[in-house]
């Protein structure tokens, strides 16, 4: 048996002497609360119920949760609260379980895919479909192909996200860009940049504009010579 309440969002807004309507500000999420009655199908013992306690309360971070009902929807979650176990002291019953995730939104499964855009002599234009209900921020993993010069910047733009552009600059002969081999990790969620050359860091030749992906089509262009490989889950309110 399971209860699956919406996540909830609560208003902050700034109240002034005199005045009946209060300003707006922000809204502000809650992580999802999921409380949870599983069943034993069997009769347990003492052993079993240790067992379970302990599956229950080892994970000292959060830990995929789904439902085999929606196996796709994926939580994030902690066993928070003191869990009950109703029985009939026949060694039959059932735990209630409160769950805390760690966003407001459900994630899909992780998703992967690569492209390799090494011949790329101009500009490439591809689409890429945002399932979700709001925008993300793919990881991204590149390796630049070939030293370039300011012509053979790595550009990706989506102009369903006003031409927003994610940009990094090649440049041969000042060498204060990527070179030819070069693997970058990049974080836009959480922002964050690595690279595999020792001692550099490549914040002062990229734009600032991190990748992300808006509700629906994206239509990308492409520009530089590289492979990337993206990694991403799509957010969904339900």
């Amino acid at each position: 048996m399971q209860e699956e309440p919406s996540s909830t969002r609560t208003i902050v807004e700034h109240k002034i002497r005199g005045r009946t309507k209060p300003y707006f500000q922000e809204l502000e999420y809650e992580p999802r609360i999921i409380p949870v009655t599983a069943a034993f199908t069997t009769p347990f013992d003492n052993e079993s119920i240790q067992r379970t306690c302990r599956w229950l309360c080892s994970p000292v971070y959060y830990k995929p949760l789904f439902f085999s009902d929606e196996p796709n929807k994926i939580y994030y979650a902690l066993v928070v609260e003191d869990f009950k176990l109703i029985h009939n002291c026949l060694s039959e019953g059932y735990l209630d379980i409160t769950f805390r995730c760690d966003d407001y939104y459900v994630y899909s499964p992780v998703y992967h895919y690569e492209y390799d855009f090494s011949n790329n002599t101009g500009d490439i234009r591809i689409n890429f479909e945002n399932l979700g209900d709001i925008a993300i921020y793919p990881e991204m993993w590149i390796q630049k192909i070939d030293d370039g010069d300011l012509e053979d910047d790595i550009s990706i733009i989506n102009y369903n996200d006003t031409a927003r552009e994610f940009k990094f600059l090649t440049n041969k002969t000042n060498q204060i860009g990527l070179v030819d081999g070069e693997n970058l990790y990049i974080n836009n969620e959480n922002p964050h940049i690595e690279t595999d050359l020792i001692d550099t860091y490549r914040y002062d030749c990229f734009n600032g504009n991190y990748f992300r992906l808006l509700p629906g089509k994206n239509t990308l262009s492409i520009k530089g010579k590289f492979k990337i490989k993206f990694r991403w889950q799509f957010k969904f309110i339900m």
